[in-house]
Parts: structure tokens; sequence; C-alpha cells
């Protein structure tokens, strides 16, 4: 497996399929650098702008359906144009003590803990990912299932965590299941996608805040994930 980086690389595109398509459906997802599309091949590689970006395109559009897409896509770091793998880290079972899971770098050794902040508990990203990558954590994986959402019609300064505390309440959320899709300034491009562990708790979702007025007097779509996208407009 090619070492994560900002670059994708994505197969098993629709025939027809070419560069501007490709852009204009992943650009849902993150900012593209660059974006090649191998004709005849139904691929492409895609540079993003960083690889939290191409990390999440890898983790949650791989084997699933893309927002416009009617056929899942294959989606993987492409291999490096030069140079040597990075470093990196593995969630590790057992461990010194009453036998729990241990975060540590790949191969095996002590981790030094370098780039932590704060106490001796190292960097709370590294426990993140260690985390989620172990499958510890209820509800697995953000999934492109019966319990995704597609929000549209978001503010310029919403989050993650923004998104957590309004769609939260109606259920229980897996871990990255709250993502707001973000221009290269760092602002919301107005875009999310929500995963609900529970149909029901999406429907719910989707009954109470789909159609919300905005303060600007536009109105906020919340769907199932893969349905036809309505076009904004002014109130009802």
């Amino acid at each position: 497996m090619a070492t994560p980086s900002e670059r994708v690389f994505i197969a098993d595109l629709p025939e027809g399929t070419d560069e501007a398509a490709v852009n204009q459906i992943f650009g849902a997802y993150g900012n593209i650098k660059s974006c090649k599309y191998l004709n005849g091949k139904n691929c492409a590689i895609l540079e993003f702008q960083s690889v939290d970006e191409a990390t999440w395109i890898v983790e949650n559009l791989n084997g699933n359906l893309a927002q416009g897409l009617s056929a899942p896509v294959n989606c993987r770091f492409a291999n490096p144009q030069g140079g040597a793998g990075g470093g990196g880290g593995a969630w590790a079972p057992g461990g010194k003590g009453a036998g729990g899971n241990r975060w540590e770098p790949y191969g095996g050794g002590k981790a030094d803990g370098k780039g932590g902040k704060g106490g001796k508990g190292g960097s709370i990203a590294i426990l993140k990912k260690g985390l989620q990558a172990s499958g510890v954590l209820p509800g697995g994986k953000w999934s492109n299932d019966q319990g995704a959402l597609y929000v549209r019609g978001l503010p310029a300064d919403t989050t993650n965590a923004d998104l957590y505390e309004i769609f939260s309440p109606f259920g229980a959320i897996p871990s990255q299941g709250c993502w707001a899709m973000t221009a290269e300034d760092g602002t919301c491009k107005g875009i999310a996608f929500i995963n609900f562990i529970a149909d029901a708790d999406a429907q719910n979702a989707i009954a109470t805040l789909n159609g919300t007025m905005m303060p600007d007097g536009t109105t906020l779509t919340v769907m199932p994930k893969g349905a036809s996208k309505p076009k904004p407009g002014k109130g009802k």
C-alpha cells in the first residue's frame, strides 16, 4: 500500500467520464490541485491540497458511491513519484500489563512521542488515528450506507464540530461521521456529509432539518446521500 500523500488514484470511473467530470465530482470533497484523467482506462490521479483531504477520500469513498455516481469507485493513495516512504504507526493488540491495546510505530519499538505537545499522553491526533484504525470505536468508519446524508446550504463558518452538535442529538454518529467540505481558505463550501449508524436516526434528521430557513432567506437541504440534488432556492 502506498504511503499516505496528497495524491489519490481513482479507478472504476464510469464510461464517458472526462477530466472535467472528475474535477466536478471529487471537487465537492476537497480542494484539487491537479487532475490527470487516463483516457481509455476509466481512472484518474488527483492531487489534493492536503494529506487530510486525500486520506478522507481513500477512507470513505473507496468501494463506495461518490455523490453523482451510480457505481462504486476504487480509491487508494497513488504511488510516490520518488523517494522513500514515510513513517507512521500501527495499532497493535496486547501490550504490557493488563493486555490492552497500544499504539506503536510500524515495525514495533518504542514511541518517542515526538511532535506531541503537553503531558505524557503524546499527541491526541495519534491517539484518535490509533483508535479508529483498531476498530474498537462503536459504529466503525464513515461509510456511504443508508444512514449517510448529504447536506447543502450551510454557512461559510461551519465546522465538523458544529455539524456534530447539530446532528448528534438525532442519534449515534461514528468517528469522523461529520465532514464539512472546505475551500482553500478553510471556509465551508456549504456542503457536508453526515453518517448515522441507524437509518431511522438519519430519516428523523431529514424530517426535522430539511427545509430549515437560514438567516439569509435560503433553505437548508438535508437528504439521503446519492439522491438527486435539488437546486437551491429562496424560501419555500
